[in-house]
């Protein structure tokens, strides 16, 4: 079985690109060239064509356009399970016919280290750069995506340190980490300039080995986050994050395999003008294989995390099933439904998110994919200017060497 991967649900009017993903499909296995130095060099392309009718998220009078993106990416890859190393830059490029407001060009640059010193002690840095842009109608533009010209952009920059202690085998093992993420926007001053901000936390991860392949863990992360500018209200949206859950951790090979945490989170907001959040928190994903040929994922978590604009914190519960199904060595389809609940404090606003996408793929080569999908989107929400659907089918290629 493969190991879970998991995947993104949706924020208001995110697309969820299921089958477009670079390496995805079963059998699919992209050649290295050899650079020296026990390094290899994978290079990869995605060419996606496809329409969108409401490229700006909007609830009345809706762009539509067809739209061309292409990726490229690169991978530096080498070592082996002691210690390996990955280096990855990713381009995405994307064109609208109809409508250039909604161009963009991403960057995503991921350097990944695992290191073991010896069987008891290990190290994983995870570091990301991300240059990346939010669609019209959503994020810092949601509810007025047909006034900009152009896509707002922000830089992520993500890192994360983990140390490990334990043998494989031993009845404990621990996990301490550390993290840290940045995140500024590069336009739109007047509109963006209070939602930039840095978040530093860490935390530490016991687990209890229950048998060859199941581990109780109890898991207690903490994150401050600090704003730049304080925005106009006064209000400062500088918080801190505290939580402690209970979890199960399983991985029957060849069946199923997943994790699940339980327990209490809070979020105290430095303003006493702002409402903090208290209460119950989960994460769920776990992934069920019934027959060799055919997986269902399933994900579900319930956070408190900061609105993209107006409010103190939405409570936020998702939940998403995805099927894979291959029909044969060659055809795959794929589908899912994903729900989102937003629950507003400090604003009267609730939104609800509905997200179904069904794609098939045909593995023409070792090198070669062919994916075509469908997605429908439908976003209620208390405010108007933020309640709209829409619909987008695309066509995807993916080569390799």
């Amino acid at each position: 079985m493969r190991s879970f991967v998991t995947a993104v649900l949706p924020s208001a009017g995110a697309v969820l690109m299921l089958g477009t993903q670079l390496a995805q499909a079963a059998g699919y296995e992209p050649a290295q060239i050899d650079v020296g130095a026990g390094l290899g060099l994978v290079p990869q392309i995605a060419i996606k064509n496809g329409f969108d009718d409401n490229t700006a998220n909007q609830s009345s009078n809706e762009i539509d356009s067809w739209f061309t993106v292409i990726k490229p990416r690169l991978t530096l890859e080498g070592g082996g399970d002691i210690s390996h190393l990955a280096v990855t830059y990713e381009l995405a490029d994307g064109r609208y016919h109809s409508s250039d407001e909604d161009d963009f060009t991403d960057h995503k640059f991921i350097t990944e280290l695992h290191h073991e010193f010896t069987s008891k002690h290990r190290v994983d840095l995870d570091y990301r750069f991300s240059r990346v842009h939010e669609e019209r109608g959503t994020g810092i533009s949601e509810g007025q995506g047909e006034s900009l010209t152009e896509v707002a952009e922000k830089d992520i920059h993500r890192a994360d340190l983990v140390y490990g202690i334990g043998a494989a085998q031993a009845r404990f093992n621990f996990d301490i980490n550390v993290n840290y993420e940045d995140l500024a926007y590069r336009n739109y001053e007047q509109l963006t300039q209070y939602s930039d901000y840095d978040t530093i936390g860490g935390g530490a991860t016991v687990y209890y080995r229950l048998g060859p392949d199941s581990s109780l863990l109890l898991d207690a992360q903490y994150a401050e986050r600090s704003y730049d500018l304080l925005p106009p209200s006064g209000l400062s949206r500088d918080s801190s994050d505290q939580q402690l859950r209970l979890g199960f951790r399983w991985q029957a090979t060849g069946v199923s395999a997943g994790t699940f945490k339980l327990g209490y989170a809070e979020r105290d907001y430095d303003d006493a003008q702002r409402s903090d959040f208290s209460g119950l928190t989960w994460s769920l994903g776990a992934e069920w294989a019934p027959k060799t040929y055919s997986t269902f994922y399933i994900e579900s978590g319930r956070r408190a995390k900061d609105p993209d604009t107006l409010g103190d914190y939405v409570r936020e519960t998702t939940a998403q099933i995805r099927w894979e199904h291959g029909w044969t060595e060659r055809f795959t389809t794929l589908a899912s439904i994903a729900y989102q609940d937003e629950e507003y404090t400090g604003i009267e606003r609730d939104d609800d998110a509905l997200t179904g996408e069904i794609g098939a793929r045909y593995h023409w080569r070792r090198w070669l994919n062919t994916d075509l999908s469908y997605q429908y989107i439908d976003q209620d929400s208390t405010f108007d200017a933020l309640t709209y659907d829409k619909n987008i089918y695309w066509l995807t290629v993916t080569a390799s060497l």
